[in-house]
């Protein structure tokens, strides 16, 4: 009886075992899931990455340390934008599969031929990474599979962050210029001597620094919305401008509801707001003039007395001797009158 209880009991200790081993075993495999990154790339190696939708795609190359759009004549790409999602992508781990089936595949929208955005991550001409974004299953998160795996994983990421167009990478700053010390214009030119705007073309006007200021602050904030087929004509408003960056030539112009811009350093043209076509194009020497003082009540009082005492307004005293000889008549006795009255009525 002894022992068939130490059997029962080595039995139990090796069942024991068995389970605590498969528990640690699939502890292990849990956390190597969890910590398992979709997409293992080092960032500085990049040189190439390719977006596509299925139906429109974009390219995004470095050189000489500068991210370009080469499909649009080596545009510059948004830096801070790239960065943000390359973060993302750093940040995207497998955690356990939500589908692991060939049929999920084109349900959530991850497989080889139906996909909502594909992109490929290379360094030189070796590939490091692609990866499949899909459907949604709820805010900020997608599903995503690497070609060759089965399993589909939902992730914190949007769809929209991976535009496959080259608008939608293109710098809105490309045009922008900072530290300016001369912009010209029409018939104005403006130079900055020290922290102090000047006019330096403009005779007879007296600058408003602060206007001169805000005028150098819009270029500074410049921002383009997109790329634009055609290009401001001949007649175009122009404006030079010089800085420490460089001297460049703009040219404005508005073709029916769309605001143009070209700088003379890019063959592109480019479409901007109303609201920065007006605050730069529309800014002649009138509008960087210092406001005539406006006179305070009491001298305008003083003004208008004036004026009337040279335009002869004292004249109207003649009248008042006719109204002094009236006052100084002798007036009817007033009991005689009463007493006429009474005699009458009798």
């Amino acid at each position: 009886m002894n022992k068939l209880k130490n059997v029962l009991a080595a039995l139990l200790v090796v069942q024991l075992a068995a389970v605590l081993g498969l528990y640690w075993q699939g502890r292990q495999q849990q956390q190597s899931l969890q910590t398992q990154d979709l997409l293992a790339f080092a960032r500085d190696d990049l040189t190439r990455i390719a977006i596509s939708d299925g139906s429109h795609s974009v390219t995004l190359s470095k050189v000489d340390g500068h991210w370009l759009l080469p499909d649009e004549q080596q545009l510059p790409v948004d830096g801070a934008q790239l960065d943000a999602l390359l973060s993302k992508l750093q940040a995207v781990h497998s955690g356990w599969p939500v589908a692991t089936t060939p049929a999920a595949q084109a349900r959530f929208e991850v497989a080889d031929d139906k996909f909502q955005r594909r992109i490929e991550l290379y360094a030189g001409e070796q590939k490091t990474g692609e990866l499949l974004v899909g459907s949604s299953p709820g805010f900020r998160k997608v599903h995503v599979r690497r070609p060759g795996d089965n399993a589909i994983y939902s992730v914190t990421l949007n769809s929209y962050e991976l535009p496959a167009s080259g608008k939608d990478w293109l710098d809105k700053a490309l045009l922008s210029a900072s530290g300016l010390t001369t912009i010209s214009g029409g018939d104005y030119t403006l130079a900055k001597q020290g922290e102090q705007w000047t006019l330096a073309r403009g005779e007879g006007t007296t600058l408003d620094p602060a206007k001169a200021e805000q005028l150098a602050a819009a270029f500074k904030s410049l921002r383009v919305m997109g790329i634009a087929e055609a290009k401001p004509a001949a007649d175009a408003i122009r404006v030079a401008v010089n800085g420490p960056d460089g001297q460049w030539d703009y040219a404005f112009a508005k073709a029916g509801e769309t605001y143009l811009v070209q700088r003379s350093d890019r063959d592109r043209a480019f479409t901007i707001s109303q609201f920065d076509y007006d605050r730069i194009a529309q800014v002649a020497l009138p509008q960087l003039a210092m406001a005539a003082p406006q006179p305070a009540a009491g001298e305008d009082a003083a003004g208008a007395e004036a004026d009337a005492a040279e335009t002869g307004a004292a004249a109207p005293v003649e009248e008042e001797a006719p109204r002094a000889a009236a006052e100084l008549a002798p007036q009817p006795d007033q009991s005689s009158a009463h007493d006429s009255g009474q005699q009458s009525r009798s």
